[in-house]
């Protein structure tokens, strides 16, 4: 995945950039990426491709579980095989969500985990006028809709429990 980015293009300035900017990731040169992880086996390789692009990756973070699987892999070809797709498997939803923090951060977006959810503008707002309205509001507004009724439309007898 390319991504177009605002972050230093230097690999220790990078490295930096993403240290402070991804809370909780461990950060480290391999090479001349960099490389965001968390765990052993959930972690991104950022690759400058020059031109304000990087290219984000699927990378493992730790050496040693790295030269295990490949070893693995060369040795037991089956077996190492159906090691490398379950451990794919069971990582790949938390690499997407790193993938996702890393370029948010290189793009100049969120400084930080969890700024793309609540610390967004607009979550308070939303939830102070009453939710939005395209999921029928919150109960304030109505509760959510039942099926075969407007979105904001009282159910039967008034909302909830009957009370109005």
């Amino acid at each position: 995945m390319l991504v177009q980015t605002q972050a230093p293009a230097d690999k220790m300035q990078l490295q930096q950039y993403l240290q402070q900017s991804i809370p909780g990731a461990t950060v480290t040169l391999r090479g001349p990426s960099v490389i965001v992880g968390r765990g052993a086996v959930t972690g991104i390789q950022v690759t400058p491709r020059g031109q304000g692009q990087v290219k984000l990756v699927w990378a493992f973070p730790n050496m040693v579980v790295m030269v295990l699987l490949l070893v693995l892999i060369v040795l037991t070809w089956l077996i190492g095989g159906i090691v490398f797709l379950i451990v794919w498997l069971a990582t790949k939803s938390g690499v997407e969500q790193l993938r996702q923090e890393v370029a948010a951060a290189l793009q100049g977006g969120a400084q930080g985990y969890g700024q793309q959810g609540y610390g967004q503008q607009g979550y308070g707002q939303a939830y102070a006028q009453g939710g939005y309205p395209q999921q029928g509001g919150y109960p304030q507004q109505g509760g959510y809709p039942q099926q075969g009724q407007a979105p904001g439309q009282l159910p039967p007898g008034g909302g909830w429990g009957g009370q109005q």
